[in-house]
């Protein structure tokens, strides 16, 4: 993969059909498709629990996923919700290539998840969620004009699942679980219509 340094801070990697930027002073790296398709952010939000689950509405969660080779400090970072109604301060690593699930309560899911945040609240009409920073700096949006959610539904609880890591915020990257590929049960034991800190159900 040819590699090109600009100032020493910056390095581009590509390899024909995608190419990557590195900042070195941030650790941040940015991943592109030459093919039209769009930038994959370092980091995404990859699924959103927003209808809680058949057991409890409080099983509310939301999936963060690792484009890069790299672990990412999260210390710092937040999601602000609407515009900052509310905002879900995080904390801990994200493994290269993994996945980081926050929860609304420790029972949310039977899945170990990685960050326990009690002030999660999301509207079953609809939330705007942008991730951003420690900087302050946006790495990622959904959902942005705070309407209805892309995907998910409140009959049989099925999470809202990102297709693409590069697909960006349009309702067409965004699709309920199919109900097959699952993972983990709710606080009440049932099984969940979505897969915490797992591959989406709907990722080719």
């Amino acid at each position: 993969m040819p590699e090109v340094r600009v100032g020493g801070d910056i390095t581009f990697l590509t390899n024909g059909s995608t190419f990557s930027v590195t900042i070195s002073s941030t650790g941040q790296t940015f991943n592109y498709a030459t093919d039209g398709t769009g930038a994959a952010p370092a980091v995404v939000i990859n699924e959103v629990a927003w209808p809680g689950s058949a057991s409890n509405s409080l099983d509310e969660w939301i999936e963060l996923y690792n484009t890069t080779a790299s672990a990412i400090s999260l210390t710092g970072w937040k999601i602000v919700d609407d515009a900052g109604a509310q905002v879900y301060n995080l904390s801990g690593s994200i493994a290269a290539g993994g996945y980081f699930l926050i929860e609304r309560t420790a029972t949310s899911t039977s899945v170990a998840g990685d960050l326990v945040v009690a002030g999660i609240s999301l509207a079953n009409t609809g939330d705007t969620l942008e991730l951003q920073n420690a900087s302050g700096t946006r790495i990622d949006i959904v959902n942005t004009s705070g309407g209805a959610w892309y995907a998910g539904t409140t009959t049989g609880y099925y999470t809202m699942e990102r297709k693409t890591a590069a697909g960006g915020d349009a309702s067409s990257n965004w699709a309920n679980n199919n109900g097959v590929i699952r993972n983990g049960t709710n606080s009440g034991g049932g099984a969940i219509n979505g897969t915490p800190r797992a591959k989406n159900s709907v990722t080719p």
